[in-house]
């Protein structure tokens, strides 16, 4: 699995990645932080595998208690104490009766490894966490059956998004960067409590890009007028559209052996072999003495808002100590400047928060924490959080610029092509049917590129103009290479599995490559992504020319032609793939 946020919001300001990966996954992450500390951190100043039992104020310092890899414990007494124990630290399954007799595997799922744990077996899983969407769109595939139990409706919004949601022709960038936009703020600050009116529109621009998913499935189809919670995943929605996700809407009220009861009082009766509970961490400072929690408010439940602090960073009550990274959210710009206002306070550079800044701050987070009804996230306003961080150090965050992207492949779609063939051997005519597109594990895992594939199936009925008709099917598999930005596509049939061509993506108002190549809109005004590739079938030569049209983040239409030339063939086909 990969970072929700691309890695120009995963990165320290002062540590650029290494890679070209947009979308870092896990090891990615862990090799990034790993050198960072490396580069930045005296290897003696830290203490691992130790875990701390007690933190308290004794005499003007923070004594601190912990325990060895030995088990023997060890004490000493600190000028300054940072709290940075992560937000994420607990895994939470709710109490639900009955699920200690399901008999099969119950697991959370940050304890999902790999395809092994779930291929041809039967998955539940339950909850809205962002795991649960990308986990249940990632195992579809591979999976016997999926049915995925979310308490609401919600949207769902690919990695890669496009830069204006109503422009056809659009580039694509990474999520994080088509909507931390601050040019197009009302106000640089953060806000907090949105208006019903910033609330209407932040519908109506998830609904501009999302589409209607109620049209997918009514579970998903999210009310205007309720608070709007969001996802990422690439394949979710692909595979609710497929029929490899089923839905059902509701909490989990009670297990006995293979039988859900929901709260509803809906019954599914499935056996499943495996039940994962996508349902979220919480926070943990056991550390802390029952009066220190008592002074922050502590509620180790609450997974929105388990402690008050002024700008997440600062508490009045706790002298020479601060938060860093205690956060949910966007991360590493949230750290980076907290760590530096942090560090300024406490080497005496930058005074610390006023009384009335801190009891200010105080009385914000607690109206938050006491919001109904609550938004998913405390901080939902990045950039506002950011700007609100940054005017606090007399700093400006740097700008992010976008970059792109062309992972556009979605499946089921109707077919109409017609073939204008100048060869007396092969009539012209006319074919229709359908197109589908079954995401896969990668024919070749040692190749460059995607882990998955998209396996493609034509089937249908081809018409000559001679009044002859047959059924006819072909199969491609493509692949997408990050590290080029390039699909590839590949013969698929049993006797050829050979490569096709690779989809040259045009740069807008580039009509064709150097040399004059052949395309069928030159000379004609074009909206939307074109492609164009070459394959040599000796003695005859192809070559395809792409057009893509979206709408917000869906493909609506797309069209392929085919011009092919050499002594055996000389015909030009014109397809046109649009949704039933």
């Amino acid at each position: 699995m990969r970072t929700n946020s691309s890695r120009h919001t995963c990165s320290f300001g002062d540590h650029p990645w290494p890679i070209k990966t947009i979308f870092p996954t896990v090891k990615d992450m862990h090799k990034y932080i790993s050198a960072y500390a490396d580069k930045h951190l005296d290897p003696l100043s830290i203490s691992l595998k130790h875990t701390v039992v007690g933190v308290e104020r004794s005499n003007s310092h923070w004594k601190v208690t912990w325990k060895t890899e030995q088990d023997a414990l060890e004490q000493d007494d600190f000028d300054f104490l940072i709290v940075s124990s992560g937000f994420f630290r607990k895994k939470y399954i709710p109490e639900i009766g009955g699920l200690q007799s399901f008999p099969g595997t119950v697991m959370h799922s940050s304890d999902y490894h790999g395809l092994d744990q779930v291929r041809d077996k039967r998955i539940a899983i339950v909850g809205d966490s962002f795991s649960a969407i990308e986990l249940a769109g990632e195992i579809a595939p591979l999976a016997k059956k999926v049915t995925h139990i979310h308490p609401r409706p919600f949207y769902v919004f690919p990695r890669f998004m496009p830069l204006r949601s109503g422009d056809p022709s659009s580039p694509f960038v990474p999520i994080d960067l088509a909507l931390y936009w601050k040019s197009k703020r009302k106000s640089p600050h953060e806000g907090v409590f949105p208006t019903q009116e910033e609330l209407h529109s932040k519908h109506m621009f998830f609904r501009t890009v999302c589409g209607d998913q109620g049209m997918l499935a009514p579970s998903l189809s999210v009310a205007p007028d309720r608070m709007p919670f969001v996802a990422i995943s690439e394949h979710y929605l692909n595979s609710v559209r497929d029929g490899s996700i089923d839905l059902v809407e509701g909490r989990l009220q009670s297990v006995k052996h293979s039988t859900f009861t929901m709260s509803s009082g809906e019954v599914i009766d499935e056996a499943y072999d495996v039940l994962i509970m996508a349902t979220g961490f919480r926070s943990d400072l056991p550390y802390f003495s029952p009066e220190t929690q008592t002074k922050i408010e502590y509620r180790p439940q609450d997974s929105h808002h388990p402690f008050l602090a002024h700008r997440l960073t600062f508490h009045p009550d706790l002298p020479n100590a601060a938060f860093v990274g205690m956060y949910r959210g966007p991360f590493m710009g949230v750290v980076m400047l907290q760590s530096q206002w942090v560090a300024e306070v406490f080497s005496g550079k930058r005074p610390g928060p006023s009384p009335d800044e801190l009891a200010h701050g105080l009385s914000m987070e607690k109206m938050l924490r006491d919001t109904i009804p609550r938004p998913q996230f405390p901080h939902s306003d990045y950039v506002g959080l950011l700007n609100d961080l940054a005017e606090t150090l007399d700093i400006t965050p740097s700008s992010l610029w976008p970059g792109r992207n062309t992972d556009i492949v979605i499946p089921s779609w109707k077919i109409t092509r017609r073939l204008e063939s100048a060869n007396l051997k092969l009539p012209s005519g006319n074919f229709e049917g359908k197109a589908d597109f079954t995401r896969r594990l990668a024919s070749d895992p040692d190749a460059e590129g995607s882990k998955t594939e998209y396996a493609y199936l034509e089937q249908g009925k081809l018409s000559t103009d001679g009044g002859m008709s047959f059924d006819a099917q072909r199969r491609y598999r493509y692949n997408y290479s990050e590290e080029d930005d390039r699909i590839d596509a590949y013969f698929d049939d049993s006797a050829d599995k050979g490569f096709f061509h690779s989809q040259r993506f045009l740069a807008p108002g580039e009509e064709a490559r150097e040399g004059g190549m052949w395309a069928p809109w030159v000379g004609e005004a074009r909206e939307g992504w074109c492609a164009m590739g070459e394959h040599l079938c000796a003695p005859d030569t192809y070559v395809a020319a792409y057009w893509f049209h979206f709408s917000g983040i869906h493909l609506s239409e797309w069209r392929v032609t085919y011009k092919v030339k050499g002594p055996n063939k000389d015909y030009v086909s014109y397809t046109t793939f649009t949704r039933p």
